[in-house]
């Protein structure tokens, strides 16, 4: 068993000698990783997760290809088999992909910043052939024979669509109609939904003829929902026969049935009020109503939101409701497809329904579901293992060995309905989550594809975790209530039998926590910018606020006794806090890097890595502490940007809506083959661990000149740029 790593060994001895004193003299200087990139180099690699906007199906066509809008990608599923949903391919916009439909090998797509034709002749590879950037947020888009209608904040706006892949720009195309809210194409007909547009009208519906000028729309009837609430907006519209069912939100939220079975005089046939949190989307199918009632809150006691069924067409003057289908996240839109319900949720992603026998049961029956969570928290990474946590689910374990193909591995999900989850850190096979109602939960990743629990502590409800960190057995985390926060300490040496210790009240639930080994837990938390608050923990048992006070942040972190905080404040005041906390109870104010509104920050060799404006990362050398510069930036391309992760060339930023988007910081260097931006003793022992001498013998890392075996030319490449990326 131990012939082929002697072999090895003495291959590698033999390689060293080879090359004189090189090796020896190279193994005594071990340089650690430092800045090596071009401010240009900062570029998005890959992303994944991101809220799920809109979904696609032609059931005529092809019903079980997806086109899906999640987060900057737009995703072509294969949902022939919803238990093993399969991902065919996916472009990244840059921006939020919000509406797509598809026809004859082309997607179109609506996103925040422009209109775009994709090429979908290989849908493993869809490229972008057209773009019309004039569009700001553009919201939905439909199709209608030879035309494209996107809505664009308030109006509608058309594309002739005759050259499928050059589209011509014919301008809006109704005039009459303020604030377009939503609509539908059923027929020839269009049914527009509008606002409440001078503070005193109330939402209404539009019938508008396609057939005479589908570039200058005639309006056929029109009727506004009664009473007239002041400031009511129409939400969402769906039609199915004679009636149009519309969700409205004002003073008292409503689902709305409209006979439209004369388009000229259509009228209110009856209406359910109250009871929503907001009904987001509508969809209708078999004489029901499926309404996405969408609730962000996550506390889930107050929770009311859920997929809400209602029978309209049983009787149209009094909508009755059947039921509710509660998710793990929250529901933003649905979409009807044949006898299934395709349900866009910002926890779980994309959720595939069985509506079949909704109508005698009067329940779905789950299906299958594409993860892709919105609202990514925090991370922690071991080799090539990504662990995020997320606002609704708990865990996502990331393979992001190419950090161009992100690709999930296994989710671990804490309670039903979203818990608020923070704080992550991994250690020996074990995941320690900050989860639930103000509690920890431990996770066994030692399978990663089957994370289970091995302990969890909870709380009353009206509690929620945020922040955590680990010191030694003892695990510190931030606790936010309605009366306020604190910094509970738990013992979790035997993770099946975890204890609460001591609590220091603070103020508001910190969202981020480092502790030194002097004892000492520094705090950040909610405030106007941020408060940092420094607590002693050296009896867990009875941890006291030593120091309380602003300017601090929303983010921390720590290098000895050097602490940077982001702050979220807007300019002046926002940016980057660095202090001197030698004496905690005492912090000195060292220096301040304004920039816009700064929500996350990592330190690493001397470098301060800051996500600003929610857009945008930002590198400052930090080596003088009292003043920090910029060394390189990211445009404003990662929309929602909070917390980051630094790990080699790469940053992982978290974002509120675009899931986890990966930042390359520098070029790969020759040698380098942990990819860690430093050409170093590690990679040199990598590369002897894998000497072969033999051409085309097998071999694993190392070959630097690509002609299949690791030998001396290799081992002069990585020796000709030892060094390179290094302090």
């Amino acid at each position: 068993m131990l012939a082929e790593p002697m072999a090895r060994s003495r291959r590698a001895a033999g390689a060293c000698a080879a090359l004189g004193l090189a090796c020896a003299v190279l193994i005594v200087l071990a340089p650690a990783p430092a800045w090596a990139g071009d401010p240009n180099s900062l570029e998005v690699l890959g992303v994944w997760g991101g809220t799920v906007n809109d979904v696609f199906i032609d059931e005529a066509v092809d019903p079980y290809t997806a086109y899906v809008a999640a987060g900057r990608r737009l995703v072509i599923l294969n949902v022939a088999n919803p238990e093993d949903i399969i991902e065919v391919g996916s472009i990244d916009f840059g921006s939020d992909v919000l509406s797509v439909a598809a026809r004859d090998g082309c997607a179109y797509v609506a996103g925040n910043n422009a209109f775009h034709v994709v090429d979908m002749a290989y849908p493993s590879e869809p490229q972008i052939v057209w773009s019309h950037d004039r569009l700001t947020a553009a919201h939905q888009v439909q199709l209608y024979r030879n035309v494209v209608y996107v809505r664009n904040h308030d109006d509608l706006h058309a594309y002739d669509i005759t050259t499928p892949r050059n589209p011509i720009y014919r301008g809006r195309v109704i005039f009459s109609t303020p604030n377009v809210a939503d609509f539908s194409i059923v027929g020839d007909l269009m049914y527009i939904l509008y606002d409440a547009w001078d503070g005193r009208s109330a939402a209404g519906l539009k019938i508008a003829d396609l057939t005479v000028d589908p570039f200058s729309l005639a309006v056929l009837g029109d009727v506004r929902l009664p009473p007239l609430v002041d400031g009511e907006d129409g939400l969402a519209i769906d039609v199915e026969g004679q009636y149009a069912c519309i969700t409205v939100r004002g003073e008292d939220d409503r689902f709305a049935v409209i006979d439209v079975s004369d388009s000229q005089a259509p009228f209110v046939a009856g209406c359910y009020d109250g009871g929503f949190a907001i009904p987001k989307d509508v969809a209708l199918g078999g004489g029901l109503a499926y309404v996405a009632d969408y609730n962000p809150s996550t506390n889930p006691d107050t929770r009311e939101g859920g997929l809400r069924i209602f029978d309209f067409a049983t009787d149209p003057t009094s909508p009755v409701l059947l039921g509710l289908y509660e998710t793990h996240g929250a529901i933003m839109g649905v979409e009807i497809v044949g006898t299934r319900a395709y349900v866009l949720d910002e926890g779980e992603g994309l959720i595939i329904l069985d509506i079949s026998g909704v109508g005698l049961r009067g329940e779905p029956v789950r299906l299958g579901n594409w993860h892709c969570p919105a609202e990514v928290r925090r991370m922690d990474k071991v080799g090539d293992l990504l662990y995020v946590t997320d606002e609704w689910n708990g865990i996502t374990i990331l393979n992001v060995a190419e950090p161009s193909d992100p690709t999930p591995v296994g989710v671990y999900q804490t309670g039903p309905r979203g818990l608020d989850n923070w704080g992550i850190e991994v250690r020996d096979e074990k995941a320690y989550l900050s989860a639930g109602r103000g509690g920890i939960e431990v996770v066994d990743v030692g399978n990663p594809t089957q994370p289970t629990m091995l302990g969890a502590f909870q709380f009353n409800p009206g509690r929620r975790s945020r922040a955590m960190t680990l010191a030694g057995h003892i695990a510190h985390v931030g606790v936010a209530t309605n009366a306020g926060g604190y910094l509970v300490n738990f013992d979790i040496s035997d993770p099946n039998n975890i204890a609460d210790l001591g609590f220091a009240s603070v103020g508001s639930g910190p969202l981020t926590i480092d502790t030194s080994a002097a004892g000492i837990a520094f705090l950040a938390r909610p405030g106007s910018g941020g408060v940092l608050t420094n607590v002693n923990t050296s009896d867990p048992n009875d941890p006291y606020v030593i120091f309380d006070g602003q300017p601090g942040g929303v983010d921390l972190a720590r290098d000895g006794n050097l602490l940077y905080l982001a702050n979220d404040d807007r300019p002046p005041g926002g940016g980057l806090y660095i202090y001197d906390v030698s004496e905690p109870d005492n912090p000195v104010e060292l220096s301040y890097f304004p920039s816009l509104p700064a929500y996350g920050v990592t330190v690493q060799n001397n470098l301060a890595y800051l996500t600003a404006g929610m857009a945008q990362l930002v590198v400052l050398d930090v080596s003088d502490p009292r003043a920090p510069h910029v060394v390189g930036e990211t445009g404003y391309v990662l929309g929602g940007a909070q917390s980051v992760l630094v790990d080699g060339r790469y940053a992982y930023v978290a974002t509120i809506a675009n899931g986890l988007v990966i930042v390359q910081l520098a070029e790969a260097i020759p040698g380098d083959l942990d990819d860690d931006g430093c050409v170093d003793l590690a990679d040199l022992a990598t590369l002897l661990a894998n000497y072969e001498t033999a051409a085309g013998a097998t071999y694993e890392m190392g070959d630097l000149d690509g002609d299949e075996d690791v030998d001396l030319a290799d081992l002069a490449g990585l020796l000709a740029h030892y060094g390179e990326g290094c302090d």
